[in-house]
């Protein structure tokens, strides 16, 4: 760049209009109070120009320094909210895409709590599954099984019924039907398969009580479920459904499924869309389905619901003592009056 101010060097003037034939008067019209300056031969008048452009120097300086700061400025800004992003992104809803991916269901079904089966059962009904799992003590002598009912349910605070049509099939009456019989350190459910065994008769919890029924009816009371299984589940293909409806239908009475065997009352159902199965069968199967169950996830590690109840049943008042059964004329003489026979 040369030093020239006149003629052809217009050039060294980049800001300025003025081209080779343009009048000196308007060359540097847009250097405003140093345009005479400029425009004149003057070479003092020059040299005040830049003088005074010197000393816009410092000037120049803090104003090139503010320049940076306010672009510092600006990218920390930036910075800040791209490192903010993910965590507005999850806490706002982001984690509703982990469906996307092919493993977050499943991690979901492991953290998240769920019920076991559903419809879920009523509160009577889960006091009466907890009550079945408590230790008992029964001694049972010539009792007759109505004072049996009447004695269990004053012992455990449940419901307790008899279904009097499903023994009048079998031609017992619960007012004859007579128990001997001692338990001690069993639980509920154990004492109650052994002392009805005998006369063809089960129990089943229905209708919010524990009925006492032949083995016949209980197998007639079809209850549908849908149990929840994703977290059994290593992924969504078929095979992974295939494999858990297999353990459940090839270990659990499989000629009761119709699966296995045509006209079979039983029936379950993959439903990929919830991760569940939907079975069809009597009482007794879906206490094994959910055995089953519970085994399937403690193998491998998750958590499973507890039944037992979080503090002992209080000792109810002592039992009223039921009349003794009469005795044909060549049996022994009955028992006293006041001799209990509940032990």
């Amino acid at each position: 760049m040369g030093h020239c101010l006149r003629g052809k060097c217009a050039e060294i003037y980049p800001m300025s209009t003025r081209t080779v034939n343009q009048p000196l008067g308007t060359a540097y019209s847009s250097f405003g109070p140093w345009a005479t300056a400029l425009d004149s031969r003057s070479a003092d008048e020059l040299s005040t120009f830049w003088k005074r452009r010197m000393a816009m120097i410092p000037n120049l300086s803090s104003s090139t320094q503010r320049v940076p700061r306010r672009i510092a400025l600006v990218l920390a800004t930036v910075a800040v909210a791209a490192l903010a992003a993910p965590t507005v992104y999850l806490v706002s809803g982001g984690h509703a895409q982990a469906g996307d991916r092919p493993d977050a269901s499943i991690a979901t079904d492991k953290l998240a709590p769920q019920p076991e089966f559903l419809p879920p059962l009523a509160a009577s009904e889960e006091r009466i599954l907890a009550a079945l799992e408590e230790p008992t003590e029964l001694e049972l002598q010539e009792t007759s099984l109505s004072d049996t009912a009447d004695f269990i349910k004053r012992k455990h605070r449940i419901e307790v019924q008899i279904d009097q049509k499903a023994l009048s099939d079998l031609d017992l009456d619960a007012a004859t039907t007579h128990i001997t019989n001692s338990f001690k350190g069993i639980t509920l459910k154990s004492a109650l398969k052994l002392l009805l065994k005998p006369f063809d008769l089960t129990f089943v919890v229905d209708n919010e009580v524990l009925l006492f029924t032949s083995k016949t009816e209980a197998e007639a009371r079809i209850v549908t479920r849908t149990y929840p299984v994703g977290d059994l589940l290593d992924g969504q293909d078929a095979d992974a459904y295939e494999a858990l409806v297999e353990a459940i239908t090839g270990t659990i009475e499989p000629n009761t499924w119709s699966e296995k065997e045509k006209g079979a009352p039983g029936a379950i159902k993959v439903v990929k869309g919830s991760r569940s199965v939907v079975i069809t069968h009597n009482h007794e199967m879906h206490d094994k389905v959910l055995t089953l169950l519970r085994s399937l996830r403690k193998a491998r590690g998750f958590p499973v619901p507890d039944r037992a109840p979080a503090q002992p049943t209080p000792k109810p008042a002592p039992a009223a003592t039921p009349a003794p059964a009469k005795a044909p004329n060549n049996a022994a003489p009955a028992k006293p009056a006041n001799e209990d026979p509940f032990g």
